[in-house]
């Protein structure tokens, strides 16, 4: 389109040419240099009138000097039309060379522009993905791994609670039968020290002798069977008592001081038994409470990591969202900068095409002008014409 436009200026220069020397344009009839006259037309300017008719500019221009010498017009006036006309030509090239220019710079900005935008979604697009490789990964994995760790930790005292109930348990059941072997001992030794006791500073009849010896025997068939540390000491003290039929008053004094004894003892040790049993029942009790407590934390723990990890994985999630857009954004402006630069391409090759054309129209006109002012072209012409 510029390249019409450029010709039409052209024709319109050069009809202002012929509106300045009157007259009209019309086709130079084609001859070789050896039907002209003129006598003195050197070889080589015929070559260059010929090589000028090969152009439409060049046979335009022949024939406007042709009907210059028809019309014995002043040669200045033609000579003047054509420098008036490089002028125009001239102006055209700084023309098209100044709107070029601003296409250039448009183009130019336009690139930068794009170019800035490729480079902020760029930007853009590392920035969230070092966010989600440096910040929000590594956070869902310590979150996993405090879950894992939390968890396990958990599942250990939920168990160790089970254990030390079944302990506890145990532990009780077992201290229950020494209180129950405890007061079976002591109820025995209740039970023969009145017997024993009757039996002081008299001399005891038969019938006695067979009551407590029956009471004793019963006593220790009763016991005999029990796992109680003090078994052998209380069948030693019945041998002991029944060995002299409970006549010899002295042993059975040292008898009934050592039943006392033992009924002490039992009574310390049964005293000595719930005392430890009420400490570990406390102990254990704490123990629960406790790690009830850890357990409850750890469940808060794994439930603030759960939480997280769901937060972080949707913050994880819109940052790649904008990524995919950002992505197909810098591939949209690159095809944008590839068209823009394709397209500034082909004006470009436009721009030249025209400068071009310009040019050789301008070569024409100077070698033109340098011709219509040689004398023998004048000639050349003039003698043409008089044949």
């Amino acid at each position: 389109q510029r390249r019409v436009h450029g010709e039409s200026q052209s024709e319109m220069k050069i009809a202002v040419v012929f509106a300045l020397l009157a007259i009209s344009t019309f086709a130079f009839i084609r001859q070789d240099h050896n039907s002209l006259n003129g006598g003195e037309f050197s070889l080589a300017e015929i070559s260059k009138v010929n090589s000028l008719k090969e152009t439409s500019m060049g046979r335009l221009l022949l024939g406007m000097a042709e009907v210059h010498f028809k019309s014995d017009a002043p040669i200045q006036r033609l000579i003047q039309g054509l420098q008036d006309f490089e002028k125009e030509l001239q102006e055209g090239i700084n023309s098209e060379n100044e709107a070029y220019a601003s296409k250039k710079a448009a183009h130019e900005a336009t690139i930068q522009s794009l170019n800035a935008r490729v480079g902020e979604a760029k930007g853009e697009v590392a920035l969230r993905q070092s966010r989600i490789n440096s910040v929000l990964n590594p956070r869902i994995e310590q979150a996993q791994s405090d879950i894992g760790r939390d968890s396990s930790t958990k599942g250990q005292k939920e168990e160790d609670l089970v254990n030390a109930e079944k302990a506890r348990t145990l532990a009780h059941y077992d201290y229950t039968q020494r209180v129950n072997e405890h007061n079976e001992f002591i109820a025995a030794v209740d039970e023969a020290l009145p017997l024993l006791n009757g039996l002081r500073n008299q001399a005891p009849s038969l019938l006695q002798v067979r009551k407590v010896s029956m009471t004793l025997k019963n006593i220790h068939n009763k016991l005999s069977k029990s796992s109680h540390t003090e078994v052998a000491l209380l069948e030693a003290l019945i041998n002991l008592a029944t060995s002299q039929n409970f006549a010899n008053q002295e042993i059975l004094d040292k008898v009934i001081g050592e039943f006392n004894k033992l009924r002490k003892k039992l009574s310390d040790s049964l005293a000595l038994e719930n005392a430890n049993e009420a400490a570990a029942q406390s102990e254990y009790e704490a123990f629960v409470a406790q790690t009830k407590r850890e357990i409850g934390e750890l469940a808060s723990n794994i439930q603030k990591n759960t939480i997280t990890i769901s937060n972080t994985q949707r913050e994880v999630t819109d940052n790649e969202h904008v990524i995919s857009d950002k992505t197909f954004e810098i591939s949209d402006l690159n095809d944008t900068i590839n068209a823009e630069n394709e397209n500034f391409r082909r004006e470009t090759d436009i721009h030249h095409q025209i400068i071009d054309e310009f040019n050789k129209e301008v070569d024409v006109v100077k070698q033109c002008q340098a011709l219509f002012q040689n004398a023998h072209f004048s000639e050349y012409v003039l003698g043409r014409l008089g044949n």
